[in-house]
């Protein structure tokens, strides 16, 4: 399945001409999907899976402000269960709403006529805030018990690094976007449903995902950005 998805979006990209940059403002309507991974009070940090959903606005072609949500697993458990002192287990099936911008290199380094911008441009940075709403079962360590702790909220601050492309039409208009990204989410305690003495100085979870975004231009078309202008 993930093969086929793969060569649906090569195929996609070669036939709207792949290009790393447009000349108009956008709207995108996208979603992601990718691999979670919790690093909190348990021992071991185990992957989980999400989705999301995103809008977006590009007031340049190098930068973008998002509005996503996203559901997703967060996972821990013990190292050697068994034996390991830290019994901590427990499931977050959690969602999120983050408000978040973004800037790409090439708004420091914006040279059409070397050969290397189309391939340094799409690389991006950013940040946003947010909420997460935990919903957590946990092993309770002392009756071994599960237990199934009240929803909780907790504020979100991602770090996030990716890479986009944008594939245009022969005309230049921007259609499809491809966005493979990776986001660190500072959290605080809670994610793992555990308020004890705490493991980690910092609680966050990773999300690792590949996403597809509809563009939709806005207004005229505008001028290329040259650093000398």
């Amino acid at each position: 399945m993930a093969s086929k998805a793969a060569c649906f979006i090569i195929i996609m990209i070669a036939a709207l001409q792949l290009n790393a940059q447009d000349y108009f403002s956008q709207l995108t309507f996208g979603a992601s999907a990718g691999a979670t991974k919790a690093f909190s009070g348990a021992s071991t940090h185990k992957n989980g899976i999400a989705f999301g959903g995103n809008i977006g606005y590009y007031p340049t072609p190098y930068i973008n402000f998002t509005l996503e949500g996203q559901g997703g697993k967060l996972v821990g458990s013990p190292a050697a269960a068994t034996l390991y002192k830290n019994k901590k287990t427990f499931t977050n099936n959690y969602l999120s709403f983050v408000f978040g911008a973004n800037v790409t290199l090439g708004s420091f380094y914006d040279n059409p006529e070397d050969g290397a911008h189309k391939y340094i441009s799409p690389l991006y940075f950013g940040g946003g805030i947010g909420l997460v709403n935990n919903r957590v079962t946990r092993l309770d360590e002392f009756t071994l018990q599960t237990v199934t702790v009240p929803n909780h909220m907790n504020l979100v601050i991602p770090i996030k690094i990716g890479y986009e492309f944008t594939a245009v039409t022969q005309d230049e208009i921007p259609v499809l976007k491809v966005d493979l990204s990776y986001s660190a989410n500072f959290t605080g305690r809670g994610i793992d449903g555990y308020y004890d003495t705490p493991v980690l100085a910092i609680y966050f979870y990773t999300y690792a995902s590949v996403g597809l975004k509809y563009a939709i231009r806005v207004g005229p078309p505008r001028h290329r950005l040259n650093m000398g202008d």
